[in-house]
Order: structure tokens, then C-alpha cells, then sequence
């Protein structure tokens, strides 16, 4: 997906704001905010319902098979880590979309 497509999505706050009369500084600093907010509340909610499927789906498959190896796996909680992998992968495609008009700031939170 191209990521310039997202854009007008997620400068629709800023705009909406603006077309308000507020200051286009402070409309952008509260759309950024505004953007981060449903961002963060989406990830958590898809980070939730992967992990469930993911663990479901593993205990499935390991309750089926004879190895140890995927009892092991279930026992430290293995694809409850790996289920975090997709709202990552969410956050660090969004990101850059998310903190355009920041960049020493986008670095930051990219580093971390």
C-alpha cells in the first residue's frame, strides 16, 4: 500500500481544525495528537484479537502433535510474543505518516 494515500486521512483532523479558526500550529499538534490517540487505541485492540488467535491456533496445532518441542513453546508463552509482531509492524509502517511534520521526533520514537 502507498503510503501517500494515508495522508489525507490523516491530515483530516488538522484540516477540520483549521476550517474551525484555530491556529494551524496548534491545529496540527492536536490533529498529530488526535492521529496517535485512535492509532494506539486501534493497535491495542488489534494486538488483542491477534494474540487470542494466534494462542488459540497454536494450542490447537499443539494439542494435535505428539513433540514436546511445541508444548515447550506454549509453556513460555512464545506465540503471545510473536502476536506482537503485527501491531508493531502497524505502528512502524504508520509512523512516519503519523510524525511528518516532526522529524527529530519521528527519529526519536523510530529508534525507540
Amino acid at each position: 500500500m502507498d503510503k501517500t494515500a494515508l495522508h489525507p486521512y490523516f491530515e483530516w483532523f488538522s484540516s477540520y481544525f483549521i476550517e474551525l479558526g484555530m491556529n494551524p500550529t496548534l491545529a496540527l499538534i492536536l490533529g498529530t495528537i488526535l492521529n496517535t490517540l485512535l492509532v494506539l487505541v486501534l493497535v491495542t485492540l488489534l494486538d488483542i484479537v491477534v494474540r487470542k488467535v494466534i494462542i488459540r491456533t497454536f494450542k490447537l496445532f499443539s494439542d494435535r502433535t505428539n513433540t514436546t518441542f511445541d508444548d515447550f513453546l506454549m509453556a513460555s508463552n512464545f506465540p503471545k510474543y510473536v502476536a506482537h509482531f503485527v501491531p508493531l509492524g502497524i505502528v512502524w509502517y504508520l509512523e512516519p505518516i503519523l510524525f511528518k511534520s516532526y522529524p527529530e521526533f519521528a527519529n526519536v520514537i523510530y529508534t525507540i
